[in-house]
């Protein structure tokens, strides 16, 4: 008589096991891409604060969000704190989900021009701070996703 077993609770264990394993990564990468969205704003240069307060994280699909130009630094500010509060309820909505993209964009029409370094009415802005910000957002995240 051959021997049969019934292999279903074993892969839903198992399934559950990989799931929160997702749902770890999923954390890690939303804990990074606030962190990165920050090291952005914080490494931005201000003249103004157009340019730092720009800075927009969407889910999915990149965002066209430009603040309006001649606001107080203070505005400016305000409208960056904003801009993180908003990503950290963005990221706490999601869930796992295969292909999801998260965006960070800036749209001022003056942005490549500071990532490239060609922009002259800031003199000795940093440039390529989004190259030097991913870089290291890439090396982050792949030393957390180790330790998991």
């Amino acid at each position: 008589m051959p021997f049969t077993h019934n292999f279903d609770g074993f892969f839903k264990s198992v399934q559950k096991k990989l799931d929160k394993f997702e749902e770890k990564k999923l954390d890690i990468c939303k804990g990074v891409s606030i962190q990165c969205l920050g090291d952005l704003q914080t490494e931005s240069p201000v003249r103004h604060g157009r340019y730092r307060a720009a800075h927009t994280l969407t889910i999915m699909e990149p965002s066209n969000y430009v603040p309006p130009p001649n606001l107080t630094k203070a505005e400016y500010e305000s409208l960056r704190l904003k801009q993180l509060l908003d990503a950290r309820d963005k990221l706490g909505k999601i869930n796992l989900k295969h292909g999801l993209k998260i965006w960070i964009v800036d749209n001022v029409d003056y942005a490549t021009f500071i990532e490239d370094g060609s922009y002259t009415k800031h003199a000795g802005a940093p440039k390529q701070v989004y190259g030097r910000v991913a870089a290291r957002f890439d090396r982050i995240l792949k030393k957390e996703l180790t330790k998991s």
